[in-house]
């Protein structure tokens, strides 16, 4: 059986069972635009705080069919200026 997410851009289908390169996973690593998930896992917050954060106007996103997408150098640039500083 075939899934839809098992299409590659280079035409190739697999199938579930068969074993996927890791060039194939180098693509989804440069996307310019992450969804919410994504986005909390960079920002190490929840999807919720993500959610309400955009909401309050904190941090910008761009809605797609009822989803949030956020640009991958936004959220850098979010946590390089951010105020609060780390450490000991």
């Amino acid at each position: 059986m075939v899934y839809k997410a098992d299409y590659k851009s280079h035409g190739k289908v697999y199938s579930k069972n068969e074993e996927i390169d890791n060039q194939s996973f180098m693509l989804f690593e440069n996307l310019e635009w992450v969804k919410c998930d994504e986005a909390a896992f960079i920002l190490r917050k929840s999807v919720g705080a993500i959610r309400t954060a955009v909401c309050r106007g904190q941090i910008k996103a761009t809605t797609y069919r009822r989803r949030l997408y956020f640009k991958r150098k936004y959220l850098n640039y979010l946590l390089e200026t951010s105020p609060s500083k780390g450490g000991f």
